[in-house]
């Protein structure tokens, strides 16, 4: 058996009565090598909550991704008016390019119809030429 600690510290085999030099020394590093291994455990939970307490979630209440707090929703809302004005400018842009557009196919149409016009006008003025 590992035997027990009474309450003043000292290892029992059992029976209350001091257990023997080696299996007391044996426990002692027994229980050193547990401690040790609770406190590498202890900072390593430590150093992952640090790190997570300085990268921000998106489910945490007061992050970018969840506007819970009134400072974050007052964030949200000037932020979300920024992008509506955003989206109207660019929109409104989007309106005088596809006009720009339509104006530049239908002069590109006729500029193909003039040329077509010039050829046939050169080849009557050349039918006419040789006659």
């Amino acid at each position: 058996s590992l035997g027990r600690l009474r309450g003043n510290g000292t290892a029992t085999g059992g029976t209350g009565a001091p257990a023997s030099k080696s299996s007391s020394s044996s426990r002692e590093k027994e229980l050193e090598g547990v401690v040790e291994a609770l406190r590498r455990v202890v900072d390593k939970l430590k150093a992952d909550n640090d790190r997570l307490m300085r990268v921000p979630t998106a489910g945490a209440p007061g992050s970018a991704g969840n506007p819970s707090s009134s400072s974050s929703l007052v964030d949200w809302s000037k932020k979300l008016a920024v992008e509506k004005r955003k989206a109207e400018r660019l929109e409104e842009e989007n309106r005088l390019l596809q006009g720009r557009v339509k104006g530049l196919e239908e002069a590109g149409v006729q500029a193909s119809q003039r040329l077509q016009q010039l050829a046939s006008l050169r080849k009557q003025a050349k039918t006419r030429e040789d006659e």
